[in-house]
């Protein structure tokens, strides 16, 4: 595990409620106010991030009434979660919703379309204009209807596409400041870095000069400017402005000349103007590519389980041109002193094994829930998502010949099954976050384990980097003790900080998407078994025990091996041949009964007497 020594643990019930009382909103904005740049509020799942950002809104709404609160959450069933909270405290969230789809229709494909060319303004102006809904569609003025708001909830797949969303929403609101709320580190893990094609450019010239206004002619000038100029792309650029009209105009332009090849790409060529020239090159057909962080404001504050405060800085604040984020958590960990957690160890969980293995695998953990069924305890499984069907009928299949009558695995629709009975058991894949339907199951098992790959890592370490200063990441597996690592060959960058974003990198795509999942039965505070399946340490989560093998496993938690059950099965079989024997029954009929032939029936007699004899 990478990160800060730990050096305060809140281990119970009583230990967690103290904290808990500490996690206020004054408190939280006064460490805003202390740093010089964005805070990082880390704390693992179920300790208290959801209560720290509700905190944290009410906090501004009764103390800064002037101040926007834009919070940013990576889906919308969290974002819907969210305003559930903020509404239970008396609060008056507005949501920047997303494109109402459905309600769309038949117009619905042709917008999609539209949308992943940049050609959005077209898609109003000429779809929504003939919209039968179009008098009635609150998503046409939302923008609009921000005026005056001072809270507002949106998906982070709007910083994503625009790196000054969060300028933007605070202009549309006419609030005086703004503070930005980041639900979870999942938009600091997306790429930053884009890219416009040199086609692309010719073909966004030529449309725009057809319009034959002054935007157009000087959006053409500047857009064959930067075609012309070289690999040197160090200088500053600045490109005009331009209306909504203008975009749809120049859209249906280029559509008309060139469809479907065109995208209007003037947002993206205003964002390479805002880019960082070190993050600047070009691309072999003439294009440009480049890197562009989200820009949260100066008051921002993100809320992770486990990322690293020096990740987090990067991805922010690639330079360092601000100061060290402040994270006054990260020394902490938290434990739940019932919580046993076991970890094997072993590389039969990774994709290329796992189809081998898991025959002998999927027979340790069938056990183990068949156990807690019989002790009447609820299970969470998690799985690789290539893995899901088949762990889905093999683990129902499996269980169910152990401990009969009804079993469901299910993957999906939980609302419609009763997750109290042990005889439901959850399959969740690896990747889910803000999912609290397993919050009171008893036990979470890894089938498998989850590996990044090398180019997910590579891809995070290199994003601000232009093609001639970008590095190999190699991942590979320890054996003592069993441990992934992140390895950067480059004797050119040994000394920088680049080995230690890599080693950041692989615990954020790898080690943290465990930890995620696990979480859902929330282990850090309340008492539960885990086993993971996982050849790498997990951030926040000592291991209490580790296995190298599967038997090693089950010889821990005292379930019989193959070899084993098939002798006791012989026992019990040859016990019961006996039985009958002793009552009269023929060897025929005990065949008849056993289901075996007259041969076996034999062979059990001869096995029940030779056991008998040995006894006296």
């Amino acid at each position: 595990m990478t990160g800060t020594p730990v050096t305060t643990v809140v281990a119970g019930d009583e230990a967690l409620a103290e904290f808990r009382r500490g996690l206020d909103g004054p408190s939280i904005l006064r460490h805003l106010a202390a740093a010089n740049g964005p805070l990082l509020v880390g704390l693992p799942v179920g300790v208290g991030k959801s209560h720290a950002l509700d905190a944290v809104a009410a906090e501004l709404a009764a103390t800064e009434p002037d101040t926007l609160v834009l919070v940013t959450a990576p889906r919308t069933d969290i974002l819907v979660e969210t305003r559930g909270r903020l509404r239970a405290l008396g609060l008056a969230p507005v949501n920047l919703d997303r494109r109402p789809r459905k309600r769309c229709g038949p117009l619905d494909a042709e917008w999609a379309e539209l949308e992943q060319l940049g050609c959005a303004a077209l898609a109003r102006r000429d779809l929504c204009g003939r919209c039968p809904h179009q008098s009635t569609c609150d998503w046409l003025s939302r923008w609009k209807g921000l005026s005056g708001s001072r809270l507002v909830l949106a998906a982070q797949q709007h910083l994503a596409t625009d790196p000054h969303f969060v300028r933007r929403v605070q202009a549309a609101t006419g609030a005086a400041d703004v503070v930005t709320l980041v639900d979870e580190s999942d938009l600091l893990l997306r790429p930053f870095r884009r890219h416009v094609a040199g086609p692309d450019l010719h073909r966004f010239a030529d449309a725009a000069a057809a319009t034959g206004c002054a935007t157009g002619a000087a959006w053409a000038e500047a857009c064959r400017t930067l075609l012309a100029a070289g690999d040197d792309l160090y200088d500053p650029w600045q490109f005009p402005g331009f209306s909504a009209g203008w975009a749809a105009d120049v859209a249906a332009a280029g559509r008309a000349a060139h469809r479907p090849a065109f995208r209007f790409v003037a947002y993206d060529v205003a964002q390479f103007g805002r880019s960082d020239p070190s993050t600047r090159d070009r691309l072999p057909d003439g294009g440009v590519r480049f890197a562009l962080p989200p820009v949260l404001g100066d008051r921002s504050i993100v809320f992770s389980g486990s990322a690293a405060p020096g990740l987090v800085r990067f991805r922010l604040d690639p330079d360092h041109r601000r100061g060290a984020i402040a994270a006054p958590f990260a020394d902490y960990r938290f434990a739940h002193p019932g919580t046993r957690w076991v970890n094997l160890a072993n590389a039969a969980g990774t994709a290329k094994y796992f189809p081998a293995n898991a025959g002998r695998i999927l027979d340790v953990f069938a056990r183990l829930v068949a156990r807690n069924i019989t002790n009447r305890k609820t299970t969470l499984l998690v799985c690789k998502k290539q893995f899901r069907e088949h762990c889905q009928s093999a683990m129902q299949r499996r269980v169910k010949a152990l401990v009969g009558g009804t079993v469901r695995v299910v993957t999906k629709g939980w609302e419609r099954y009763d997750l109290t009975d042990p005889r439901v058991i959850p399959l969740i894949t690896y990747g889910v976050s803000g999912i609290n339907r397993f919050e009171l199951h008893d036990a979470v098992y890894c089938l498998t384990g989850y590996y990044a790959a090398p180019a997910a890592v590579e891809c995070l370490v290199n994003d601000f980097e232009p093609a001639g200063r970008r590095v190999a990441v190699r991942l590979t597996f320890g054996t003592n003790p069993p441990r992934r690592a992140a390895v950067v060959e480059d004797p050119a960058v040994a000394n920088t900080i680049v080995p230690q974003l890599a080693a950041w990198a692989l615990e954020q795509k790898e080690a943290d998407v465990v930890v995620q999942a696990v979480g859902r039965v929330r282990p850090f505070t309340r008492p539960r078994e885990v086993v993971t399946f996982q050849v790498g340490a997990l951030p926040g989560a000592p291991y209490d025990l580790e296995f190298r093998s599967p038997a090693e496993l089950r010889a821990h938690f005292g379930l019989p091996t193959p070899a084993e059950r098939r002798l006791a099965a012989r026992v019990d079989q040859a016990a019961e041949a006996a039985r009958l024997r002793a009552g009269g029954t023929t060897r025929r009929e005990i065949g008849a009964a056993l289901g075996v032939s007259l041969a076996t029936v034999k062979r059990l007699l001869k096995a029940a007497k030779g056991g008998a004899q040995s006894a006296s």
